[in-house]
Formats: structure tokens, sequence, C-alpha cells
């Protein structure tokens, strides 16, 4: 083995790729301020950070420790050295939008007609108890149809121009949404969740929805409170199964099914379901996907993702008014009235 043209080849070669992923993150090399390369020997970890510049000190190496273990040596420095404190792991806001994760109503169908209704079931998600069992408190709730970016209404009060787009449609925004202070019902995560289950009830009979033995039927009609949701993995079966049994104590009956991808796929098309978990995906410059997801004209076209089958003129002037945005400031608040309204309709229970 020529040694000598090895060591050669490696310091041109990771010292070329140094400089060259630093000019495209435009930073100097010796801005960085910790060096992790793959740890093949300690002759190459310390010639390579000579001919960079960079003091030994900044040099991330477990050779003594893991030796040279391949692929697994990069990350395996990574790990020690935010261990000891060199490194520090952090999350920062990206500012794209996360979308809208979440579980969604089909209002088309008969039990889930009443608004009132779907508010008392997204009361009733115990977000806490959820995120802490089976997500080992990972998540964040999401709160927006366009999370973590500034196009979300979330914790912003409507402007002139938002309100003025709303005016015609007094009741298509609720007043909490409207001043950027409403917040998801929350527990206290240990999974007795009695002042949301109160606070559904009281939803509930005013639906009139009544308790009949041990099942909440409708006054009127007779019929149970019963649905099905659609799952497409056993990832959504457990989070389903979860929510289904939070259901329980107060009467309300829900099956979980399991179905293949490709026949999940064929009655998503025809909207043959009561109940589905969905991303709605979103970026910085929302457009025409809003109205094949929200207008009113694709809520009984097949194959769209009008998922929830919302038909409110409010969402479809909302739409209109984005698409005709000549100003950012327009857009933006555009964008934001749609969010009002849509977080209004109560089409769906937040995931994360």
């Amino acid at each position: 083995m020529q040694g000598r043209e090895v060591f050669k080849h490696a310091l041109t070669n990771i010292s070329a790729a140094v400089h060259a992923s630093a000019d495209e993150a435009g930073v100097k090399v010796s801005e960085v301020d910790w060096f992790v390369p793959h740890q093949a020997n300690q002759r190459i970890l310390d010639g390579t950070g000579r001919k960079l510049g960079i003091p030994a000190d900044k040099v991330i190496s477990t050779v003594a420790d893991h030796g040279n273990t391949s692929a697994a040596s990069v990350p395996l420095a990574l790990v020690t050295a935010v261990r000891d404190g060199r490194i520090i792991k952090a999350e920062f806001p990206i500012g794209l939008p996360a979308g809208m994760t979440a579980l969604v109503f089909n209002t088309r169908r008969e039990v889930f007609s009443d608004p009132r209704v779907r508010r008392a079931l997204m009361t009733l998600f115990d977000f806490e108890w959820t995120n802490r069992t089976l997500y080992n408190g990972l998540y964040k709730r999401t709160t927006s149809y366009f999370e973590r970016s500034y196009l979300a209404s979330t914790g912003h009060p409507a402007d002139a121009y938002e309100r003025a787009l709303l005016a015609p449609f007094p009741n298509a925004v609720r007043p909490a949404f409207l001043d950027g202070t409403y917040k998801f019902p929350t527990s206290d995560g240990s999974g007795q969740n009695r002042a949301n289950q109160k606070a559904a009830f009281k939803l509930l009979t005013e639906a009139g929805m009544v308790l009949k033995g041990e099942r909440l039927v409708n006054a009127k009609t007779g019929k149970p409170l019963t649905f099905e949701i659609l799952a497409n993995s056993n990832a959504q079966e457990a989070l389903l199964l979860s929510y289904a049994r939070s259901l329980e104590p107060l009467g309300i009956a829900v099956r979980v099914r399991v179905v293949a991808r490709a026949h999940s796929h064929a009655r998503l098309s025809s909207f043959d379901y009561d109940m589905i978990q969905n991303t709605w995906p979103s970026s910085l410059s929302p457009g025409n996907e809003q109205l094949f997801r929200w207008s009113a004209q694709t809520a009984e076209a097949k194959g769209s993702f009008n998922f929830a089958g919302v038909k409110n003129p409010a969402a479809d002037a909302m739409i209109d008014a984005m698409l005709a945005a000549e100003t950012e400031s327009d857009f933006v608040s555009s964008v934001r009235a749609l969010d009002r309204v849509l977080l209004s309709g109560d089409y769906v229970v937040p995931l994360f």
C-alpha cells in the first residue's frame, strides 16, 4: 500500500471539499467553530487541520476511542462532541411553513354536519397525553394551516385589510381567531381530560345529543354518534386507536379501519370515509393549489384534495383575494384571512 500517496490524496481532497463547502455556505474556514471530519487516522486529522489552518483544538477527534468506523465515524464524533458540550444541539426556526397535519372531518357526512360536534371532537383530542405517551414529547401542536411561518394567523390580530376582506362574512371567523388569541384546548397530560370532556359534552348537548344508556345519540333521530376513521399504516393506527379510546367515556363509538394504500387512495378519491389523517404541505407562495383543497367548486370533484368537503363562501373569497393580490402586504393578509376562516370552520383536529 502506498501510504505516502494515500496521505497526500486525503489531505488534498478533504481540504478541497472543506473549502468548497465553506464557499457554498458563504463562510470562511476560519469562521467555523468545529471541524468534524471522517476519523481515518490521527495523522490525517492533524495534517488536514494544518493544511486548512484550523487549530488542533477545533478538530473533533475520536480515533483513540472508536478507531476508524467507516461511515459511522462522523456521527460518533458528533455525538461525542455534543455529549461533552463542545457542540450545542439546538433547534432554530427556518421560516418555512410546515403545513397542516390533522384528523379530517368529512363534512359531507351527516355525523359531522354540525360544527359544534366537530368542535367537541377536537376538544376531546388530548394532544399533551398523546404526545407524551406515543411520541416522547417530541412534537408541538399545529395551530395554523401555514404553521411556523409569517403567513400563519396565530398570534397576529387581523389587520385592516383582513377585516375589510372578511366584512361581508361576519360569522365566518370567531372573535378569538380574529384577534389572534385563540388557544387550542390543552390538558395536564395525565390522561384524565375531565375539563375538556365537560366542555365537549356541553357542545354536544347544544348540538342535540343526549346520553341514552351508555351511548350518545341524537335526541331527534335516535342515531348514535359513531364514525369510522380510515388508516393506511400501523403508525396511524396507534394514534387513531388512542383517540378512539378517549371518546368512549362520552358514549362515542369509533371504529379504526386499516386498509391497504391502494384501497385507501380509491376511497379518498371518492370521499368514501368519515375521518382520515392527512397532511396538506405548504410554502411561502401558496396559490392555485388552495382552490383544489378548499374551494366549493372542488368539494364534490372526485380526486380533489378538498377532503373535508369545505363549501364556505368566505374561504372562496379569501382564496380569490390571495390570487389577485398585487402587493406582498395584501398577499400576506389574504393568506392569514384564509387561515382564520379555515381554523374557525373546525374542519380538522390539528395534530403536529
